[in-house]
This record gives C-alpha cells, sequence and structure tokens, in this order.
C-alpha cells in the first residue's frame, strides 16, 4: 500500500480555481486530496467507491449549491455517514443553522485560516473513525448476541424431540408391558420426570419470548389457591430433604381447601411461585419453616407472601432480582428471582423483597385479580 493510499481521502469541493488550489496545496501534505468545482461531479465522486472520510463544500456554488448537494448526499444510504464541514463566506446565523439542520457538522468561514481548517478536519476525521469503530463494534456485539440466542432456542427445541420419545415409550411400556408394581411405579416416575422437563424447556422459551417481547399472554380464570397447593405439594420432597415445614395460609373467609379466583396465566403462575417457595425453601434454616400466605385486597390485587426465616446476603440484596446473581449455590443458575419478577411483570403484576436479621426474609407476588 503507497503512503498517498494510506492518508484520509477528503473531498473539496469549490467552484472558484484559486481556493480549490491553495486548499490542494495546503491539504496534500496530510490527505489525499479530491478536488471538485461542482455540485454533480462531487456527488458522484463522494458515491464512488473508495469514498471520502470527509468533505469540504463551499456553500455558493452555481448548478447544485452546497445546501442541495449536502441534502442529497445525507438522503442516501451509502453516503449519509460522510462528514460534511461548509464553506462559506456568508456570515448571517439562518444559513448556518439550516446547513446543520441538514447534517453538516461544522462551518469554516472564507477567508481560510489554515490552522483552523486543519484543527477541525482532524477533529471531526477522529470523531467519524470513533463513531465508525463503535459502530462496528456494535454490530459484532448484536450478531453475538443473535448467535447465542439462535443457539438457545435451536439447543431448546432439539431437546424437545427425545424428551417427547421418552414419554412416549414409557407411557407405552407402562400400558403393554405388564410390568410389577415396582417398575410401573419406576416408570411413572420416568413419565413424570421427562414431563417436567419438557415444561421446564417451554417454560425457557417462553422466558425468552417476554425478554424479547413476543409472549402471547393469554389470561383465562383459574383458581390460584389451588396452584399455591400443588406447587408446595410438589416441591414436599426438597422441603422434606432440607428438614424443613411447608405452611399454607389462607384468608380468614376461605377454608382450607375454597378457591381464590384470579384472571391470569395458570402455567406462568406455577412457574413463577415455584421459582420463589424453591428459593425459600433453599434458604430456610434447617427445622424452621417456609410460610405461604394468601392474601385478597379490596383494590382488586391478589398478594402471595412466602416468607422464610433466613435473612439474604448483603451482597445479593441490591442484586435479588438480577439475571444470572447467585450466592452460596453450586447448582445455582441465577434465573429463579429473575425469571419471577419477569413472569409476574408479563401478567401486570410484580414481586418485591423485604429482608433483616430480625424477620427473615419475605418476598410478595402481587398480580391484579
Amino acid at each position: 500500500m503507497s503512503k498517498e493510499t494510506e492518508k484520509p481521502k477528503v473531498l473539496v469541493v469549490d467552484d472558484s480555481p484559486e481556493t480549490l488550489d491553495m486548499l490542494i496545496n495546503v491539504l496534500s501534505g496530510q490527505y489525499a486530496v479530491v478536488p471538485a468545482r461542482d455540485g454533480e461531479s462531487a456527488f458522484c465522486k463522494a458515491s464512488k467507491h473508495p469514498q471520502p472520510e470527509i468533505i469540504l463544500l463551499d456553500i455558493v456554488m452555481p448548478g447544485l449549491d452546497g445546501f442541495e448537494l449536502c441534502r442529497r448526499l445525507k438522503a442516501q444510504d451509502s453516503t449519509r455517514h460522510i462528514p460534511i464541514i461548509f464553506l462559506t463566506a456568508v456570515s448571517d446565523q439562518e444559513s448556518e443553522l439550516n446547513g446543520l439542520h441538514l447534517g453538516a457538522v461544522d462551518y469554516i468561514r472564507k477567508p481560510i485560516s489554515t490552522p483552523t481548517m486543519m484543527a477541525r478536519l482532524s477533529t471531526h476525521l477522529e470523531l467519524a473513525r470513533s463513531r465508525k469503530a463503535l459502530s462496528e463494534r456494535n454490530e459484532v456485539l448484536e450478531e453475538v448476541v443473535r448467535l447465542r440466542e439462535d443457539i438457545e432456542r435451536i439447543t431448546k427445541h432439539d431437546l424437545k424431540g427425545p424428551l417427547t420419545s421418552v414419554i412416549g415409550f414409557s407411557e407405552v411400556v407402562l400400558e403393554e408391558g405388564e410390568l410389577s408394581e415396582y417398575h410401573q411405579g419406576c416408570i411413572e416416575s420416568v413419565i413424570r420426570a421427562a414431563n417436567r422437563m419438557l415444561e421446564m424447556i417451554n417454560r425457557s422459551l417462553d422466558l425468552y419470548k417476554i425478554e424479547t417481547g413476543r409472549y402471547q399472554y393469554e389470561p383465562k380464570s383459574f383458581d390460584i389457591a389451588q396452584v399455591i397447593r400443588r406447587v408446595c405439594a410438589d416441591l414436599a420432597p426438597l422441603a422434606q430433604r432440607h428438614s424443613t415445614a411447608i405452611v399454607i395460609v389462607m384468608p380468614d373467609h376461605l377454608g382450607p381447601d375454597a378457591a381464590c379466583w384470579l384472571v391470569a396465566d395458570r402455567t406462568l403462575c406455577y412457574f413463577l411461585l415455584a421459582n420463589l417457595i424453591k428459593n425459600a425453601i433453599e434458604a430456610a434454616p434447617l427445622t424452621t419453616q417456609v410460610t405461604v400466605t394468601l392474601m385478597e385486597h379490596a383494590d382488586g390485587w391478589v398478594a402471595i407472601a412466602i416468607h422464610n426465616h433466613g435473612m439474604v446476603p448483603e451482597a445479593m440484596q441490591k442484586q435479588f432480582f438480577k439475571k444470572y446473581e447467585t450466592f452460596g449455590k453450586e447448582q445455582g443458575t441465577g434465573l429463579g428471582t429473575y425469571s419471577a419478577q419477569l413472569m409476574a411483570r408479563a401478567q401486570g403484576g410484580k414481586v418485591t423483597m423485604e429482608t433483616s436479621r430480625e424477620l427473615g426474609t419475605q418476598v410478595t407476588v402481587y398480580l391484579p385479580q
């Protein structure tokens, strides 16, 4: 590569031969100068590759003047990124504002001060190069994010096929295998576990849709009290392993098996509560209890409070709902509270957390009734 091609390319446009010659002489030591004496030829040279990195443009020219040339260059995708500095003998503010509104980055007044022109050229070239580098980095980062999301989505879809086969063949064996009671129980456990895994994959896909604004929220009426009981029953083995009891508290006017109707997404509510109650069980001190309290508010809200006697570590309190934040869990993903907050917001609700050494930790889910 020659030294001339390494120089920044500057398109200089002026209908005055004297001004054009002066600019070529002054700039050619540091820049690869491309001269143009009218707007039409300047437009062609700006559009031709390799394009100029910056344009010095006279305003008053016969035919296509500087303002109109600037307008055309900024209207064309291939040239709108090129910074334009106007050269002008006009000193009124209205003309200057007009040029800036058209997309010019600066003005240099005639008669031209060489040091001023060289300093402004250098500054705007550096800014343009920085913007270009930043734009290229952003494009790379966006592509990395898209690639990661595509891989995650494809992986989750690819997992669903084998799991569906596991469930299907297990059901066939269960129906036609003439199994002993013990082996029948084993197959039923396999089917339940595979169905849970399949549901987890489906929920993770839903979370991806919520994050990207593509989740189709279809609220239906259901009994939230029943969902709470089911979640607690499903988590009972985990609580037993942690020597923790789960206590469900219903409103005074509801019996142990009474219903509390809610218009929301039943599946999202199940996984929302499952994430939070599981976290509470794992955080609860041994031989204590996790209390799940259902409350109805007169203003049309249902609140589910989940309390345990442990305190959230100070290092985690501000990051409690942040993605991938976890503390003291070897198998933790840092998605439990984050996904719960996301699922609540998708339904027009929210999740709050209060914690102290004296009172323990209470996480409360608020959902519109």
